[in-house]
Formats: C-alpha cells, sequence, structure tokens
C-alpha cells in the first residue's frame, strides 16, 4: 500500500468516526478519536479531513460545523478554519454580539504581526461585506479609536 493512500485511509476512517458521532451513533473511542484529532492535528491535516468529508458524505464539514449549536462543533470549527477567518469572526462577535468586547479586539489586533492583520482584514471583508476599519470606527470610541485605527488599519 502506498504511503499516500494509507494517509487517504487514515482521513476516511475520521470522516466515519466524524459522521458517527454527530449522528449520534459513537462509541467512546470515537469520541477520544475526534478529541485527539482536533488537539493534535494541524490545519492541513484538518483540511484534508475537511476535504475527505466532502468526497465521502457529499456535505461541507465546514459548514455542518457552524450550523451545530454545540460547544464541541463550536470548537471545531474555530479549531479548523483558517486564523484570519477566525479572528475575523472573533472581531466581528467582539464588536456586534451581545456586549462590545474592547478587550477582544484590542488582544487581536495588538498580538498580531502586520501580515496577519492583512490576511484579517481580507478575510472580514470577504465574510462581511464591510470594511474592518469602518466596523470599528462605527462600534467603538474613545482610546481603541484613537489609538488602534491608525496604527492598524489606515
Amino acid at each position: 500500500m502506498s504511503s499516500s493512500n494509507s494517509i487517504s485511509k487514515k482521513y476516511e476512517a475520521d470522516c466515519q468516526c466524524l459522521h458517527r458521532f454527530f449522528s449520534g451513533n459513537s462509541t467512546s473511542r470515537d469520541a477520544r478519536t475526534i478529541l485527539e484529532m482536533f488537539a493534535q492535528r494541524n490545519l492541513q491535516e484538518l483540511n484534508l479531513i475537511c476535504g475527505a468529508y466532502q468526497r465521502i458524505y457529499n456535505q461541507d464539514l465546514l459548514h455542518f460545523l457552524s450550523q451545530q449549536n454545540t460547544t464541541f462543533a463550536r470548537l471545531a470549527y474555530l479549531r479548523t478554519i483558517a486564523p484570519c477567518n477566525r479572528d475575523a469572526e472573533f472581531i466581528r462577535e467582539a464588536l456586534f454580539g451581545r456586549n462590545l468586547n474592547i478587550n477582544m479586539i484590542t488582544e487581536i489586533i495588538c498580538t498580531r504581526p502586520s501580515s496577519q492583520i492583512v490576511s484579517l482584514k481580507q478575510a472580514y471583508q470577504s465574510r462581511y461585506n464591510t470594511s474592518l476599519g469602518r466596523d470599528i470606527t462605527y462600534k467603538t470610541n474613545g482610546t481603541l479609536k484613537e489609538v488602534i485605527l491608525p496604527m492598524r488599519f489606515f
């Protein structure tokens, strides 16, 4: 058996385990496997699992996870999407969620290198069809607007 074939089989087994889990037919071993999968796999491997899931079940795993109303599905979804998309979702929630979360916005903006901020702005624009700088300007005032925006967005 070739190396790529054994890798493909591994991802197929992961997909079957995920499918059983979300169908309510999983075993305790499946749950352990899934926890290990999302804790130990890198983004590239998780994307390969998503591709295999699409091929096997004709269903977008990311979309499926995003539609589930469970903490685990949310964690699995956030672990599987690209970091710039994850940051875009966090900032959107921080801006338009129940309460404005200045700390979340500040942490993301101040801890990412410029290259990641560029990717974040592009992801935000693509996902929400609006500029991140515009939304921050619209929803905030004071120090965040005065310091962060000129430094990172204009």
